[in-house]
């Protein structure tokens, strides 16, 4: 079985008018410069739902076009948030899906953000960290939702999670023979346009560690290129807070946190083979 990681966006009106034997003139730039991520004070005394709380708040230009806007790519658009997770869900053909999601911002932020949304139907915090929030919701999906969904997981496909939220677009992997991931992609509506990432064989690693968050798994990698694993250890703290220019308490935390997710990934892995196994 073969995989690609993909890049979904809706086209621009000169990509829209690409005959569909121009594949190969598709965009290949990565989205703009990251957002704002300053975080928010902190409301919690959000009971039901209201039209207010965040109509001041500006919004960086989303995937949405009415047939493939939804709430998800609204929130990872608003100001204060950074990419959104999908970690479960979404797999039912309906047109309120649930998803359970980690979301990069404040509790504050998500909180006044899913309030606020007409398209969102149920939602509420799990549990939320510092500077990541994990929540179940639940909403109204347009048309474009279910295409996406059917295009991808016909066949021999599977949609591996998470799938990543940005602001102009959504960035999964699908897997599956050759043949039903080319038809995939080369068939994809004119709506959309697709700029591929990665392409391989795939493995049972390749998911890991999907569910740790950009700024984690820039502080990972940053001790890994200097050695922080080696033994004996070839950096410190503090020299991975001057690579990154933050400070090396952030460092720590950020290493804390995305070790003590990578293990779980692992026994969570581990523990369901060993299920699978024994049936």
């Amino acid at each position: 079985m073969n995989y690609v990681r993909a890049r979904l966006r809706p086209s621009t009106p000169e990509s829209a008018e690409r005959t569909p034997g121009d594949e190969s003139g598709g965009r290949r730039d990565e989205p703009g410069g990251r957002r704002d991520e300053r975080g928010d004070t902190d409301d919690r005394s959000g009971g039901g739902r209201s039209a207010s709380g965040v109509g001041d708040e500006q919004q960086a230009p989303t995937i949405g076009t009415e047939q493939y806007d939804t709430p998800i790519a609204d929130l990872a658009g608003c100001e204060g948030v950074g990419t959104v997770h999908l970690l479960a869900g979404g797999v039912a053909d309906t047109d309120t899906p649930t998803y359970t999601l980690s979301i990069e911002a404040n509790e504050g932020t998500v909180r006044r953000v899913l309030e606020s949304d007409p398209g969102v139907l149920e939602w509420e915090i799990a549990s939320a960290e510092t500077g990541v929030v994990y929540a179940y919701v639940r909403f109204r999906a347009p048309p474009g939702v279910g295409e996406i969904r059917e295009r991808f997981t016909s066949d021999s496909l599977v949609v591996l999670l998470p799938v990543t939220f940005h602001p102009d677009s959504v960035e999964l992997t699908v897997v599956g023979t050759q043949s039903d991931l080319s038809s995939a992609f080369e068939t994809l509506p004119s709506s959309l346009e697709a700029t591929v990432l990665e392409v391989g064989t795939y493995r049972e690693s390749l998911h890991r560690g999907r569910s740790l968050t950009e700024r984690q798994r820039e502080v990972l990698a940053a001790a890994y290129e200097l050695g922080y694993y080696d033994q004996p250890s070839e950096t410190s703290h503090e020299q991975i807070a001057d690579r990154l220019e933050c400070a090396p308490s952030t460092v720590g935390e950020h290493l804390r946190k995305a070790e003590r997710r990578l293990v779980s990934e692992l026994f969570e892995n581990s523990a369901e083979g060993m299920r699978t196994g024994s049936r």
